[in-house]
């Protein structure tokens, strides 16, 4: 049997209890979670983030870190590597390019916006190969995996050419707003 991925892909901002979430979003968020690793019997939940990432940000644990805690006893697994990780990796910082395209749109030549969205896509499958490793080195199937909806698709395509089974349980989640 084929070790086996279950995603949920939604916006960071939703992964960690921070100022730019309510109590609300971060309980529906958590709820999601929980009942995506009950119902998918995960042995484990993994996220598209790092130790670095996290302390850049000020967040201590995640909403994932939580779940891990009361389901499993222990945190989540970190997939994303780190800044100096993704420099021994090759990968580009994509929020420079990013800023670069977002800067130049209107100023410079269609090729060189193209080259630079291939930077991005090459770097994000860059990342993305990096998580695989990750998740087969901890070998907890079937996983639990959150990560950016925008990474949910090419993230699928490639776990699958890697031997992965990847089912998507949420594309891009968003709460439901309650008023």
């Amino acid at each position: 049997m084929r070790a086996a991925v279950w995603v949920i892909g939604t916006s960071h901002r939703f992964q960690a209890r921070t100022h730019w979430t309510s109590n609300s979003e971060q309980e529906q968020f958590k709820t999601l979670v929980r009942d995506a690793v009950l119902t998918h019997l995960a042995l484990a939940i993994a996220e598209e983030t790092s130790h670095e990432a996290n302390a850049k940000e000020g967040v201590q644990s995640t909403i994932c870190d939580e779940v891990s805690q009361e389901v499993f006893g222990t945190c989540a697994l970190y997939v994303d590597p780190d800044n100096a990780e993704r420099v021994a990796l090759g990968i580009a910082d994509v929020t420079v390019i990013r800023a670069e395209l977002r800067d130049a749109r209107g100023r410079i030549a269609d090729a060189e916006i193209a080259a630079k969205e291939r930077a991005v896509r090459c770097s994000d499958q860059k990342r993305e190969r990096e998580w695989i490793r990750r998740l087969r080195g901890h070998n907890r199937f079937p996983v639990l995996l959150v990560c950016g909806a925008d990474h949910v698709q090419s993230f699928c395509t490639q776990a699958g050419k890697h031997g992965l089974t990847v089912e998507i349980v949420v594309k891009d989640w968003e709460p439901t707003h309650q008023g």
